[in-house]
C-alpha cells in the first residue's frame, strides 16, 4: 500500500510523539500538513510533551505557530544564524526577511 505525503507525515509525527524516551523531537513543517482537525490535535500533542520537560525544536514558517509554541527563536538565512532570543523579535525579523 501506498501512502500519501500527508499521510506519511501524519505517521511519522505520531511515532515521534508516542517514543516514551524522546527527549529531543526535531520537527520539520509538521503542522503544514494535514488539515485543521489534525492541526489542532498535533499542537495539543505538542504542548503536552512540552510540558513534560522535553525540547522540541520545530522548523516553520508558521509564526502563529511560532508564537503559540515558542519559548526562543532562532532565525536562519541562507544556512546562516541570524537572530537567537525572543520569538517576538524573532517572528519580527523573519517577516522582514521574506519582505526583502
Amino acid at each position: 500500500r501506498h501512502f500519501s505525503s500527508g499521510m506519511k507525515a501524519r505517521l511519522m509525527f505520531s511515532i515521534a510523539l508516542a517514543a516514551p524516551t524522546a527527549r529531543v523531537l526535531l520537527l520539520d513543517e509538521v503542522l503544514a500538513t494535514g488539515d485543521a482537525s489534525f492541526r489542532a490535535k498535533s499542537i495539543g500533542a505538542l504542548e503536552e510533551k512540552i510540558s513534560k520537560s522535553a525540547t522540541v525544536v520545530i522548523s516553520t514558517h508558521n509564526p502563529e505557530s511560532v508564537a503559540h509554541l515558542a519559548t526562543g527563536s532562532l532565525v536562519l538565512s541562507r544556512g546562516r544564524l541570524v537572530f537567537g532570543g525572543e520569538v517576538e523579535k524573532g517572528i519580527q525579523i523573519a517577516a522582514e526577511q521574506r519582505r526583502a
